[in-house]
C-alpha cells in the first residue's frame, strides 16, 4: 500500500508539473497565438501569484554621467584630465566576472547621488555648467565623490594626491541636453 501511494504521488507531482509550465508556456506566449480563451484561463491562473507588475522593476535612468579627474601633486604636477573609470568598464566588458564590475556599478552610483543631490538643491535648474569652490552641502553624493576621487588616486599613482579637481558631466538621455559640473580642490574642503 505505502508504494501505491507514493507512485500516486510521483504522478501527481509529475502533472501539476507539467499543468503549471504548459500554462507559463501559453501565457508567455506572443499574443497573434493565443486566442482569448486561452489568454483567460492562463491569466486567472498566472496574474494572482506569478504576474509582476511593471513598478515592481526601477525605472530606466534619464541621466548618462561621466567623470573625470584632474589629480594635483606635492611637487606641483598634474594629471590633466582622465576618466580612470574607463579602464575599468573596458576591463569588466571584457571579464564579467570579476570585482570590476562592483567598481563600475560604484562610480554610476556616484553619479546617480551627485544628480540627486545637485538637482534636488537646485544647482541644475539654469541648465548652465557649475562650478563649486566648496561642497554647496555635506550630503551624501559629495561625501562619496570625495572618497572616490581621492581614492582612486592613491590606487593609481604611488606619489600622494593632494587634492584633486572633479569634473562631472550629466547627460539627459531624452532630450540630450548637458551640464558640467566642476568641484575644484577637493582635498581641501572641509565637512
Amino acid at each position: 500500500m505505502e508504494e501505491k501511494r507514493k507512485i500516486r504521488l510521483g504522478w501527481a507531482g509529475f502533472a501539476f508539473i507539467v499543468f503549471h509550465f504548459g500554462v507559463i508556456f501559453l501565457y508567455a506566449m506572443p499574443d497573434q497565438w493565443k486566442n482569448e480563451t486561452v489568454e483567460e484561463v492562463t491569466g486567472s491562473y498566472v496574474n494572482p501569484i506569478f504576474y509582476q507588475k511593471w513598478n515592481l522593476f526601477a525605472p530606466c535612468p534619464l541621466i548618462d554621467g561621466s567623470l573625470s579627474i584632474n589629480f594635483k601633486f606635492e611637487s606641483g604636477e598634474e594629471t590633466g584630465w582622465i576618466n580612470p573609470g574607463m579602464e575599468i568598464l573596458k576591463t569588466h566588458r571584457w571579464l564579467r566576472f570579476t570585482h570590476h564590475g562592483k567598481i563600475v556599478l560604484g562610480e554610476a552610483n556616484l553619479i546617480y547621488f551627485l544628480y540627486r543631490d545637485l538637482y534636488y538643491e537646485g544647482h541644475l535648474d539654469s541648465g548652465e555648467d557649475v562650478s563649486f569652490e566648496k561642497f554647496p552641502s555635506y550630503s551624501d553624493g559629495y561625501r562619496k565623490l570625495k572618497t572616490y576621487s581621492l581614492g582612486y588616486g592613491e590606487y593609481l599613482f604611488d606619489e600622494e594626491v593632494i587634492s584633486c579637481d572633479t569634473r562631472v558631466r550629466f547627460t539627459n538621455v531624452k532630450n540630450g541636453n548637458s551640464v558640467n559640473v566642476e568641484f575644484v580642490n577637493i582635498e581641501q574642503w572641509k565637512h
